[in-house]
């Protein structure tokens, strides 16, 4: 069997492989970010889809209940990006479960938003079951500041 097929074939795979991972991330953004409090956000976005956090099962098995607050973007697009964990308790328990069905939530440009600004604002998501072990923990670190 003729190599030269095989090289080519082999060339053009790797040029292939090397051009799907030159892409650009989601991480550059090619927009200008406001920054908002909570209660300004509503003056550019309406949350159009939300999705429930899933309660992780260790922490369901060890009885904890807790929270996740995060900062991000809500993109042109309205969707979240850039999400970021800025506090949680018990350390690092909800960091998955929060940021997950964040990804997922939607928005709508509110009608002052006719130019879909992109703003950068914070959500804070409470988990609790009935007769979790560390009730008092959790209501004294996740009050709202």
């Amino acid at each position: 069997m003729n190599k030269l097929p095989k090289c080519i074939y082999l060339t053009a795979s790797v040029v292939f492989i090397a051009a799907c991972t030159s892409q650009p991330s989601d991480q550059s953004v090619d927009y200008e970010v406001l920054d908002v409090t909570d209660a300004e956000e509503s003056q550019y976005w309406i949350v159009a889809k939300r999705v429930a956090p899933v309660y992780p099962m260790d922490a369901v098995r060890r009885g904890r209940a807790g929270c996740v607050e995060m900062s991000f973007v809500i993109t042109p697009q309205g969707r979240a990006d850039q999400i970021e964990v800025i506090r949680s308790f018990p350390d690092r328990v909800f960091n998955k479960s929060g940021p997950n069905a964040l990804e997922q939530w939607q928005w709508a440009p509110a009608a002052s938003n006719q130019a879909n600004q992109a703003v950068r604002t914070t959500l804070k998501f409470d988990y609790t079951l009935e007769g979790v072990r560390n009730k008092e923990a959790a209501e004294a670190a996740c009050q709202d500041e």
